[in-house]
């Protein structure tokens, strides 16, 4: 069984030029499942995606749950989704149906699902979905159906965002993501 298991992109992207490989972060064995611009219907769709960890292996994350088991699960996955301008109900019946998709899949696990971050607000020009205003309710709601669900919230938003509204500056890798610190 694996203590830990990371879902998403952003941070958990492990790659050669950004993320926990980049980096040397060292995870203590976690399975690390990054990949880079995912967003929750192609998880719930069940789409063989790009794992940024085992060097572009095509994978369905679903699978690799399921077969792994994780004590643990840390999901962030939602920015790619939202950073266009499109249906909030739409994305909000993706993530609910990705958190009961992990909840069936990993009955004895524990489930973290952390915010989905603000952008600089320069950023805002290619991510015009990704106003602190949208996210901010998308957040709302995912905190809602986490409690539903008996699933952990983390808030990340509120550690990262500044008295604007948006992401720090000092945490902008390239005003839409976190540098790792």
């Amino acid at each position: 069984e694996i203590g830990s298991g990371l879902v998403g992109s952003e941070m958990c992207i492990r790659d050669r030029t950004a993320g926990i490989a980049y980096y040397d972060i060292n995870v203590g064995g976690a399975l690390v499942l990054g990949y880079e611009g995912t967003s929750p219907n192609q998880i719930v769709n069940r789409a063989a995606l790009k794992n940024t960890n085992e060097d572009d292996a095509e994978q369905v994350p679903l699978d690799i749950l399921a077969e792994q088991q994780p004590a643990k699960l840390y999901l962030l996955i939602g920015t790619n989704a939202l950073a266009g301008l499109g249906n909030d109900e739409g994305f909000l019946a993706y993530y609910g149906k990705l958190l009961d998709e992990l909840q069936s899949t990993l009955p004895n696990s524990m489930i973290f699902v952390q915010s989905i971050l603000n952008v600089r607000p320069e950023a805002l020009d290619q991510a015009p979905g990704l106003t602190p205003e949208r996210v901010g309710s998308m957040n709302d709601k995912i905190k809602e159906m986490c409690k539903e669900r008996g699933f952990y919230y983390l808030n990340l938003t509120e550690a990262f965002t500044g008295e604007d509204g948006y992401l720090t500056a000092d945490y902008a890798q390239n005003d839409l993501s976190l540098i790792h610190i």
